[in-house]
């Protein structure tokens, strides 16, 4: 088989094991994300995800609030492409010390799941538009952020 077809039978493997997209995790050198962040993200996009103003909050939140590299910290940005059937695999694959749920549409996906994410530690908060747009939010926002630096 020539080096061509190989890397086509790789990329439809790929696309197959991860239909809306590779995850961080996958593509970080040397493992694993320890955070898992999974939600809306006003503004970003599945491959982009700290794009848009849900998306700048939540880059601000980890990198000067959490303080954590970005490579430590992979986003699963809802709704998902395949409706959800990859995310007990990017879980299992991932092993993140964390997930945090973004607001009830997070809640209800780790939900889809199960149980069987295997992940101990779960911290749910606010979704990102209400943290955009009420500073009560904001405030539970980093109070649940702050937990998560502790699990951590």
């Amino acid at each position: 088989m020539d080096n061509t077809l190989a890397i086509a039978a790789y990329i439809d493997s790929i696309q197959r094991d991860y239909p809306f997209g590779i995850p961080r995790s996958a593509l970080v050198a040397g493992g694993h994300p320890q955070l898992i962040f999974i939600g809306e993200v006003p503004g970003a996009l599945p491959t982009e995800p700290f794009r848009g103003p849900g998306g700048e909050l939540l880059r601000a939140a980890i990198t000067k609030g959490m303080k954590l590299d970005l490579a430590q910290v992979s986003v699963i940005v809802l709704p998902l492409a395949d409706g959800g059937s990859g995310l007990a695999l990017i879980l299992k694959d991932a092993h993140p010390r964390c997930i945090v749920c973004l607001g009830k549409a997070g809640s209800e996906a780790l939900a889809g799941v199960g149980e069987d994410h295997g992940v101990k530690d779960v911290v749910v908060t606010a979704d990102l538009a209400a943290v955009l747009s009420s500073v009560e939010a904001k405030r539970a926002f980093w109070e649940d952020l702050k937990r998560v630096i502790g699990i951590l």
